[in-house]
């Protein structure tokens, strides 16, 4: 009877070490995967929200490089037309691209409308030596003014288009003389005999011996009494987007 007792207090002994962990290990797997579901129902969303967050933004971070990238091409374009543009209209004079004209470079690094009056800042590369009333000219070949205040490192130009400032030139259609009168924002104004032939499109030229051209003529204008009629023209340039000039030596 007393070997008995003690083998069966042995088997109970060794059962009650042996089921409670295996409870505890199925309790914890049950209750951990009802709350691995109710977790997984409660996130789903959160990261559908987040993965669709992080698509916009890289969407929307994709989208702006593209339209600087764009733009930047855009700009280069428009600069690259400019100056097509430019070689055009100066076809014919006595520079050219294989011959370029002689002069001080200067960076342009204020212009209309940073600064007033159809006024132009530009610095100079420190070998470069200006005088006063030196013409300014663009690379392709247009002139566009004259030095009016130098230092050490800068020149001041006054375009030929500065309100109220006469240039003397002619009429390459003619040749005819003529006054330009500066109305600003690169704009001029003629008046011509009412007989004077002149079209739209035609070239104006500075009146010194190099014969560059001044401007373009855009409007005419003729009432049936007067003497003269009046000749709105404009310098071929983009004076908002000058870059750089070439100023004679």
């Amino acid at each position: 009877m007393k070997t008995t007792y003690h083998q069966r207090n042995k088997r109970k002994k060794w059962v009650n070490l042996i089921i409670p962990p295996i409870a505890l290990f199925l309790f914890g797997a049950i209750f951990f995967s009802v709350l691995d579901k109710q977790i997984l129902s409660i996130a789903s969303p959160m990261w559908r929200l987040g993965d669709g967050v992080s698509e916009w933004f890289s969407l929307r971070t994709s989208v702006f490089r593209s339209k600087v990238s764009l733009e930047e091409e855009n700009r280069g374009l428009k600069q690259e037309l400019e100056s097509y543009r430019l070689r055009l209209i100066s076809s014919g004079m006595s520079h050219s691209e294989d011959s370029p004209r002689d002069g001080i470079k200067g960076v342009v690094i204020a212009r209309p409308p940073q600064t007033p009056y159809d006024v132009l800042i530009a610095d100079l590369p420190s070998s470069g030596e200006v005088r006063l009333g030196a013409k300014v000219y663009v690379p392709e070949g247009p002139v566009i003014g004259e030095v009016f205040e130098t230092s050490s490192s800068q020149v001041k130009i006054r375009l030929f288009s500065s309100a109220g400032v006469e240039t003397s030139g002619y009429l390459e259609r003619g040749p005819l003389a003529l006054t330009l009168l500066g109305r600003g924002a690169g704009n001029f104004r003629i008046m011509l005999p009412r007989e004077a032939l002149v079209e739209t499109g035609d070239r104006i030229m500075d009146a010194s011996l190099s014969g560059d051209i001044v401007a373009v003529v855009n409007e005419i204008t003729l009432e049936p009494t007067d003497p003269l009629k009046e000749v709105l023209a404009s310098t071929p340039v983009n004076i908002f987007n000058l870059r750089f000039v070439i100023i004679e030596r």
